[in-house]
């Protein structure tokens, strides 16, 4: 097993959006980062950082959240120049819906994770525009962290629970009220 890192970019936000209690005043700086985790039964992605379309996602946004940025090469753009075999890719793993998580998935055709909770958000909020339009055609399922308390976590789920996820084909999952807006 192996994890690598993929860096998509950077960009700063005003720490109001950022952390709770921040201020408008505050800046703080963030990286775009996709997780690369390969393992002998097949690879995860855990989010796509900023895709080509990154420019766009940013413009969807609400003025006032819109942030400066900079970019670097894409995932798909990364995985392409370092030869992988994209076959070994099962799917990519969206920790959230936020646009820095997720800009790079219209690139990367394969099925995404998310947990009900945050498909729900995507599909009601305001902040699910990017993932509504960057998810379009992908196969989506959902995980949900079933296991017992961990590390202070309410609930966890095990390693084996990962591998299972490869290996069984649930009912791709996407809200009636989902729309491409």
């Amino acid at each position: 097993m192996a994890i690598y890192q993929l860096p998509t970019g950077t960009y700063e936000t005003r720490a109001a959006f950022a952390v709770r209690g921040g201020s408008f005043r505050d800046k703080r700086h963030f990286a775009a980062t996709a997780i690369l985790v390969q393992h002998p039964k097949g690879d995860l992605l855990i989010d796509a950082g900023f895709g080509s379309d990154v420019a766009a996602h940013v413009a969807a946004l609400p003025r006032i959240q819109r942030a400066p940025y900079q970019t670097t090469n894409t995932v798909s753009e990364q995985l392409d120049a370092s030869g992988y075999d994209r076959s070994r890719l099962l799917g990519v793993l969206v920790t959230h819906s936020h646009w820095d998580h997720v800009s790079g998935l219209g690139e990367l055709q394969v099925p995404i994770w998310t947990n009900s909770g945050e498909l729900n958000y995507a599909a009601e909020d305001p902040d699910g525009k990017v993932f509504r339009k960057v998810s379009a055609g992908h196969e989506i399922h959902e995980y949900e962290f079933n296991g017992p308390p961990y590390l202070g976590f309410r609930r966890a789920s095990t390693c084996a629970a990962t591998a299972q996820w490869s290996s069984r084909s649930p009912e791709v999952t996407r809200p009636d009220r989902w729309s491409s807006s």
